[in-house]
Protein backbone atom coordinates (compact mmCIF):
# COMPACT_ATOMS: atom_id res chain seq x y z
CA UNK A 1 0.00 0.00 0.00
CA UNK A 2 1.27 3.25 -0.79
CA UNK A 3 0.65 7.16 -1.96
CA UNK A 4 -3.17 7.56 -1.79
CA UNK A 5 -4.21 4.29 0.25
CA UNK A 6 -1.68 5.47 3.28
CA UNK A 7 -3.58 8.59 3.06
CA UNK A 8 -7.04 7.26 3.20
CA UNK A 9 -5.95 4.54 6.28
CA UNK A 10 -4.23 7.01 8.04
CA UNK A 11 -7.12 9.76 8.25
CA UNK A 12 -9.47 6.65 8.48
CA UNK A 13 -7.54 5.67 11.91
CA UNK A 14 -7.14 9.31 13.09
CA UNK A 15 -10.70 10.11 12.68
CA UNK A 16 -11.12 6.88 14.56
CA UNK A 17 -8.76 7.43 17.28
CA UNK A 18 -9.37 11.05 18.01
CA UNK A 19 -13.62 10.54 18.14
CA UNK A 20 -12.82 7.42 20.92
CA UNK A 21 -10.55 9.50 22.58
CA UNK A 22 -13.31 12.34 23.03
CA UNK A 23 -15.83 9.65 24.34
CA UNK A 24 -13.51 8.50 26.91
CA UNK A 25 -12.60 11.52 28.04
CA UNK A 26 -16.01 12.35 28.87
CA UNK A 27 -15.71 9.97 32.00
CA UNK A 28 -12.83 12.17 33.37
CA UNK A 29 -15.92 14.29 34.21
CA UNK A 30 -16.74 12.02 37.47
CA UNK A 31 -13.21 14.02 38.84
CA UNK A 32 -13.70 17.54 38.22
CA UNK A 33 -11.19 18.45 36.64
CA UNK A 34 -10.73 20.16 33.32
CA UNK A 35 -9.47 18.03 30.56
CA UNK A 36 -6.41 20.82 30.47
CA UNK A 37 -5.51 20.27 33.97
CA UNK A 38 -5.43 16.44 33.58
CA UNK A 39 -2.99 16.91 30.62
CA UNK A 40 -0.67 18.82 32.96
CA UNK A 41 -0.79 16.24 35.43
CA UNK A 42 -0.04 13.57 33.14
CA UNK A 43 3.29 15.94 31.93
CA UNK A 44 4.32 16.12 35.35
CA UNK A 45 4.08 12.49 36.27
CA UNK A 46 5.69 11.53 33.28
CA UNK A 47 8.29 13.59 32.68
CA UNK A 48 9.00 15.10 36.37
CA UNK A 49 9.48 18.13 37.36
CA UNK A 50 9.30 21.20 35.38
CA UNK A 51 9.45 25.04 35.84
CA UNK A 52 6.46 26.97 34.61
CA UNK A 53 7.50 27.88 31.12
CA UNK A 54 8.66 24.69 29.96
CA UNK A 55 5.32 23.02 31.26
CA UNK A 56 3.48 25.61 29.17
CA UNK A 57 5.69 24.92 25.96
CA UNK A 58 5.09 20.88 27.22
CA UNK A 59 1.86 21.67 26.62
CA UNK A 60 1.67 24.23 23.84
CA UNK A 61 -0.24 27.08 25.51
CA UNK A 62 1.21 30.67 26.33
CA UNK A 63 2.47 31.16 29.97
CA UNK A 64 -0.69 33.14 31.22
CA UNK A 65 -2.83 30.09 30.56
CA UNK A 66 -0.32 27.89 31.93
CA UNK A 67 -0.45 30.16 35.06
CA UNK A 68 -4.24 29.67 35.49
CA UNK A 69 -4.02 25.86 35.39
CA UNK A 70 -1.37 25.81 37.74
CA UNK A 71 -3.09 27.89 39.95
CA UNK A 72 -5.97 25.85 40.29
CA UNK A 73 -4.06 22.49 40.50
CA UNK A 74 -1.93 23.93 43.27
CA UNK A 75 -5.42 25.75 45.20
CA UNK A 76 -6.65 21.12 44.87
CA UNK A 77 -3.21 20.05 46.36
CA UNK A 78 -2.78 18.10 42.94
CA UNK A 79 1.06 19.99 42.45
CA UNK A 80 3.58 21.33 44.64
CA UNK A 81 5.73 24.33 43.48
CA UNK A 82 9.42 23.61 45.16
CA UNK A 83 11.53 26.97 44.94
CA UNK A 84 14.95 26.97 43.98
CA UNK A 85 17.42 27.31 47.44
CA UNK A 86 19.69 29.94 45.37
CA UNK A 87 17.60 31.63 43.86
CA UNK A 88 13.77 32.14 44.92
CA UNK A 89 12.88 32.99 41.53
CA UNK A 90 13.00 29.81 39.84
CA UNK A 91 10.47 27.70 40.76
CA UNK A 92 9.77 23.87 39.47
CA UNK A 93 6.59 22.21 39.79
CA UNK A 94 5.59 18.53 40.85
CA UNK A 95 2.86 16.79 41.06
CA UNK A 96 1.33 15.50 44.43
CA UNK A 97 0.19 11.98 46.01
CA UNK A 98 -3.45 13.96 45.16
CA UNK A 99 -2.07 14.55 41.59
CA UNK A 100 -1.26 10.78 41.05
CA UNK A 101 -4.21 9.59 42.27
CA UNK A 102 -6.22 11.39 39.82
CA UNK A 103 -4.84 10.46 36.98
CA UNK A 104 -4.80 7.42 38.21
CA UNK A 105 -8.70 7.36 38.17
CA UNK A 106 -8.91 9.05 34.97
CA UNK A 107 -6.94 6.23 33.21
CA UNK A 108 -9.36 3.61 35.46
CA UNK A 109 -12.72 5.27 34.12
CA UNK A 110 -11.03 5.53 30.61
CA UNK A 111 -10.73 2.06 30.90
CA UNK A 112 -13.95 1.13 32.49
CA UNK A 113 -16.05 3.20 29.75
CA UNK A 114 -13.70 1.38 26.79
CA UNK A 115 -14.25 -2.36 28.51
CA UNK A 116 -18.04 -1.57 28.47
CA UNK A 117 -18.19 -0.75 25.11
CA UNK A 118 -15.80 -3.92 24.44
CA UNK A 119 -18.39 -6.35 26.53
CA UNK A 120 -20.73 -5.66 23.25
CA UNK A 121 -18.49 -7.22 20.57
CA UNK A 122 -18.54 -10.49 19.30
CA UNK A 123 -15.38 -12.70 19.73
CA UNK A 124 -13.92 -12.07 16.15
CA UNK A 125 -14.09 -8.58 16.65
CA UNK A 126 -12.19 -8.49 19.98
CA UNK A 127 -9.64 -10.87 18.60
CA UNK A 128 -9.10 -8.33 15.65
CA UNK A 129 -8.70 -4.97 18.08
CA UNK A 130 -6.29 -7.50 20.12
CA UNK A 131 -4.09 -7.03 16.70
CA UNK A 132 -4.50 -3.51 16.06
CA UNK A 133 -3.81 -2.71 19.31
CA UNK A 134 -0.45 -4.26 18.99
CA UNK A 135 0.28 -2.41 16.16
CA UNK A 136 -1.56 0.86 17.02
CA UNK A 137 0.72 0.77 20.01
CA UNK A 138 3.78 0.35 17.75
CA UNK A 139 2.94 3.35 16.27
CA UNK A 140 2.37 5.00 19.28
CA UNK A 141 5.49 4.58 20.46
CA UNK A 142 7.81 5.55 17.78
CA UNK A 143 9.48 9.04 17.43
CA UNK A 144 9.20 8.76 13.54
CA UNK A 145 8.32 6.76 11.04
CA UNK A 146 11.34 3.54 10.96
CA UNK A 147 12.30 4.79 14.71
CA UNK A 148 12.71 2.07 16.64
CA UNK A 149 9.78 1.81 19.10
CA UNK A 150 10.25 3.45 22.73
CA UNK A 151 9.16 2.57 26.01
CA UNK A 152 5.56 3.50 27.09
CA UNK A 153 6.12 6.35 29.79
CA UNK A 154 1.90 6.15 30.56
CA UNK A 155 0.29 5.12 33.23
CA UNK A 156 -1.86 2.68 31.58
Amino acid sequence: MTGKPHKRLASRLHFAIVRLARRLKRADAKLGLPAAQLSVLSTLVNRGAMTPSELAAAEGVRPPTMTRAIQSLEAGGYVLRRYDEEDQRVSVLVHTTRGWSALEEAAQNRAEELARELGSMSREELETLEAAAELLERLATRERVGAEPQPRTSLR
